[in-house]
């Protein structure tokens, strides 16, 4: 499941808004609305005007993301996340200790399936900000699209180490249980995950499949049921 969140500025303005931050502002307007072409348009006019700013860089770089996310499109998709993948480069070499760039750049890299590249990302992240357990969630996920399972299991007890209300680990580990056989403990995972987030529909969809793969019919048919009621998606 991927997250919403969008990359904070990495600098501050100075005292006196200048044309840049102006447009910034507008830009930033436009990308919590959800006008991600119009916030970038008005973040690379910012940039035009004042491009050794790091936090220009990284909103305009998260508003090709979110792009990604919308666009159905294959080719489009890796448009946008290369684009972004550019964007917070360019924001690493301003502000080269900023954890959250790179980690923003991971999620980009993973969007494309570059899942070594992410990983990289992620550690250099983590390296950075030993707290920052979004970094260890979706360096996990990285590594279980690998196959790299007992990673993603450390990385998956890391976040539920350092936040135990971060629904992420319990999810990482079901992933990890229900493709590597173990269908009672992806039940039990899940069932974890939903407890801390009851909203989910990806969750019940997961915990359905595992309950189809124990002949639970009843029980599969049911989380079916409240997929479909959280997310159109499984409906």
């Amino acid at each position: 499941m991927p997250p919403t969140r969008t990359p904070s500025p990495t600098r501050k303005p100075t005292s006196t808004p200048n044309p840049a931050y102006l447009y910034f502002e507008e830009g930033k307007i436009h990308h919590e609305d959800g006008e991600y072409l119009l916030a970038i348009a008005e973040f690379s006019k910012a940039i035009d005007a004042d491009p050794g700013q790091a936090y220009l860089h990284s909103w305009r770089g998260g508003s090709y993301y979110q792009l990604g996310l919308e666009v159905t499109n294959d080719n489009e998709k890796r448009r946008w996340y290369n684009k972004s993948v550019d964007d917070f480069s360019e924001a690493i070499q301003l502000e080269r200790k900023e954890p959250t760039l790179y980690f923003w750049r991971g999620k980009s890299y993973y969007r494309l399936d570059e899942h070594e590249e992410a990983i990289d990302n992620f550690d250099k992240a983590i390296e950075l900000d030993p707290s920052l357990t979004k970094a260890y969630q979706r360096r996990g996920v990285a590594y279980y699209w690998l196959d790299s399972f007992q990673r993603a299991i450390e990385d998956a007890e890391t976040v539920i180490r350092l936040d135990p209300t971060d629904d992420g680990g319990y999810n990482l580990l079901g992933m990890v249980h229900g493709s590597t056989g173990d269908y009672e403990r992806a039940v039990e995972d899940y069932s974890k995950a939903i407890q801390l987030n009851p909203n989910d529909g990806t969750l019940y969809q997961n915990r359905a499949l595992n309950y189809g793969r124990l002949g639970q019919s009843e029980k599969q048919k049911a989380d079916e049921k409240s997929a479909c009621y959280h997310d159109v998606r499984y409906c």
